[in-house]
Parts: structure tokens; C-alpha cells; sequence
């Protein structure tokens, strides 16, 4: 798999190299991938953390999901409670750190982590579900399951961060609600598979909603 995502990855460098970004972009390989967690639906997560206003243009970027940040909004974003640099921080594996700033940074927060704020990730999800809820309305069945997936990895994300347990990639979000939430450990499963009918993502919203009223009245651990 190493092979494999170092060619799929290969394109990001090369585009640095071309762009004259080479020695002042830090490239950090993120997501599932990253934890050798991935299924046949991962797609290879890749973070660019350009040192000023410089980014990519990828015309053919395959099986890339590409994030691009400056380092300074990237840090505020840490400081402001996003989970996202928090989690790229601890499990986010270099591939191209020209200058050593991502290891700088990476040993700042091992000294002094933050905690991300899980009320953000609840407040993303009751979004998604809005989106998610519209398209079941319009019959896309494809596109509400997208949404509910995206809702469902939002609620697990706040539910364990309120829980005092820093969530892991997505496909290892059940098994970490497992012992504390087995029916929706079991429905991220299924939304991760892509299984569920229509029926199904209807109960899934539903299920949704009751967790993300669990959290708001439920208090902090």
C-alpha cells in the first residue's frame, strides 16, 4: 500500500516542484490511509500546508482528496478547537517537510495538546442533516446517504471528544462507540458501507437526531 499511495501522491510533489513550492510546502498524508485503516470506498487524503499564499492546481488528481491551508490559518484553526489540525497533528504521516516545520509542530503538541471543541462537530452535523434531508425529499438517495455519512462521522466526532477520547479516522469510528453506543456504532457501519435504502436512511436520520439531542443535554464527562 506504501507504494501505492507514494504514486498516488507522486502528482502533488511533481505540481510543487513545477510551481516553485517545493521547499517552502510541508505535504502530510491524512485520513484513513494514514492509520492503514482505509476501505475500498478511501480515498487518498493528502494536506498541503503552504508557508504563504501559494496553492496547487491538480487537472488529474485520481483518487486524491486534496486540502490545501496556509501554516498560519492552519494553527489558528488549531487554537480556535477545529479537530481537524488536531488530529492531522497526532496521526498525520509526513511525506515532504523541506524545512522541518511540521516536526516542530507535531513535538509542540505532543508538549501541550488541544482539545477540540465538540460542540463545533455537532453544529456541523445538524447541517449536514439539513442537506441530508432535502435530498431524501427529492428522491437522491445517493446524495442523502453522502450527507448522513458526513452527518454521522460529525456526531461520533463530538460524542467521543465529549466523552474525553480523541476520535481516530472514520472507518474506526464504530469500534471506538462500540462500548458505549453498540445501535450507532452499527449504523455508521452500514452508512460507511453505502447499503442502506431508502427506508433505511430515513431510520438513520431519525437515529441522528435523537444523538445529537443526547449531546446537547447530556453533560460533559
Amino acid at each position: 500500500m506504501i507504494g501505492t499511495v507514494e504514486a498516488s501522491t507522486r502528482p502533488v510533489l511533481d505540481a510543487l516542484a513545477r510551481e516553485g513550492l517545493f521547499e517552502t510546502a510541508t505535504v502530510v498524508l491524512v485520513g484513513s490511509v494514514a492509520r492503514g485503516a482505509m476501505t475500498p470506498r478511501s480515498d487518498i487524503d493528502v494536506l498541503v500546508l503552504h508557508a504563504g499564499s501559494g496553492r496547487l492546481r491538480l487537472k488529474r488528481p485520481g483518487d486524491i482528496h486534496l486540502q490545501q491551508d496556509s501554516r498560519s490559518r492552519f494553527l489558528r484553526r488549531l487554537q480556535d478547537g477545529d479537530d481537524y489540525p488536531g488530529w492531522a497533528l497526532r496521526f498525520g504521516e509526513p511525506m515532504h517537510d523541506p524545512d522541518g516545520w511540521w516536526a516542530q509542530q507535531t513535538a509542540a503538541e505532543l508538549r501541550a495538546p488541544h482539545w477540540p471543541d465538540w460542540r463545533a462537530k455537532a453544529e456541523h452535523a445538524g447541517k449536514r442533516m439539513g442537506i441530508a434531508s432535502e435530498m431524501l425529499d427529492v428522491g437522491d438517495v445517493d446524495a442523502a446517504s453522502e450527507e448522513l455519512l458526513f452527518a454521522a462521522s460529525h456526531v461520533a466526532r463530538a460524542t467521543l471528544l465529549k466523552q474525553g477520547m480523541f476520535p481516530l479516522s472514520r472507518p474506526e469510528l464504530p469500534s471506538q462507540l462500540e462500548a458505549t453506543d453498540r445501535d450507532f456504532a452499527k449504523l455508521l457501519d452500514q452508512l460507511i458501507g453505502g447499503d442502506m435504502d431508502t427506508d433505511g436512511l430515513i431510520s438513520a436520520a431519525s437515529l441522528l437526531e435523537e444523538r445529537l439531542d443526547r449531546l446537547s443535554a447530556a453533560p460533559v464527562s
